[in-house]
């Protein structure tokens, strides 16, 4: 070897390494300048590398949060169902101890009627992790699966309408799916809708997201709770409070529902 040059790079992240550059062509030794620019091309290198490993961080801190909050989601589901049950099996048996059969038996109907409910709730939220966004699934094609599983559960008609070359960060991808599922199964469950129409586009400088459906209808100020306490609307508004979003809900009685989420696209991270 005649001629030698090497460049440490130096990261914040745990990773060392250096470049070594040797046997110039024309046999000469390498210059103060062309040091200087190996030098220059090292620290790029190094923030390059930096920047991948933060951003590697980032998604794993996401999918940790993700995890727990599902974990939360089920947990309240799980626990407003086992706790329903629970009274309804113990008022079941108060009847048959007093000889009120037909009372019992409503008692254990309704007990039907919410098991079924929850093997519903229980399969969409397994359709729900399956269809997610990833590096490699565009959006769109993510949400055209999804709610063509979910309309073949649930029987109600589905249209799709989204920016075909919509790219946002992964993780506003992500919330922005979870609202849609939540929301989805919301009208399965209350809504008694035949059709629902699922729109992501950009309107304004705006990231808008709505969800709108042709059923029942509910007054959004109400706040009477019935048997089973509905988690839902907090949790979506949750999600899009933590991508610096906004979650409204238009409803009215008889009028059907729109969910519509905005955010700044300054804010998705747009790819």
């Amino acid at each position: 070897m005649r001629s030698l040059l090497a460049v440490p790079i130096t990261c914040k992240s745990p990773f060392l390494g250096n470049i070594y550059l040797s046997e110039k062509l024309d046999g000469a030794l390498f210059t103060p300048d062309e040091e200087e620019t190996l030098e220059r091309f090292a620290v790029q290198a190094s923030i390059a590398i930096d920047n991948a490993h933060l951003h590697s961080q980032a998604e794993e801190i996401a999918t940790a949060r993700e995890r727990l909050r599902i974990a939360h989601e089920m947990h309240d589901g799980l626990a407003q169902v086992l706790g329903y049950v629970n009274t309804k099996v113990q008022a079941a048996k108060q009847y048959l101890r007093r000889g009120m059969a037909d009372d019992a038996n409503q008692q254990l109907d309704e007990l039907a009627v919410s098991a079924r409910q929850a093997y519903g709730d229980v399969r969409e939220a397994i359709v729900g992790l399956r269809t997610l966004p990833g590096r490699d699934r565009m959006l769109g094609d993510v949400l055209a699966e999804f709610l063509q599983q979910w309309k073949d559960q649930s029987g109600v008609e589905t249209e799709l309408a989204i920016d075909p070359d919509l790219r946002l960060h992964p993780s506003i991808e992500l919330q922005i799916v979870r609202i849609i599922q939540e929301s989805l199964t919301n009208v399965r469950k209350h809504a008694r809708a035949t059709t629902v129409r699922v729109a992501v586009h950009r309107s304004a400088g705006q990231l808008v997201v709505s969800i709108r459906d042709d059923g029942a209808g509910f007054n959004p100020e109400a706040t009477a709770r019935g048997e089973f306490p509905k988690f839902g609307l907090t949790t979506m508004r949750e999600r899009a409070s933590s991508i610096r979003g906004t979650l409204d809900i238009d409803s009215a009685p008889g009028n059907g529902t729109t969910v519509r989420f905005t955010m700044p696209m300054t804010a998705t991270g747009t790819v």
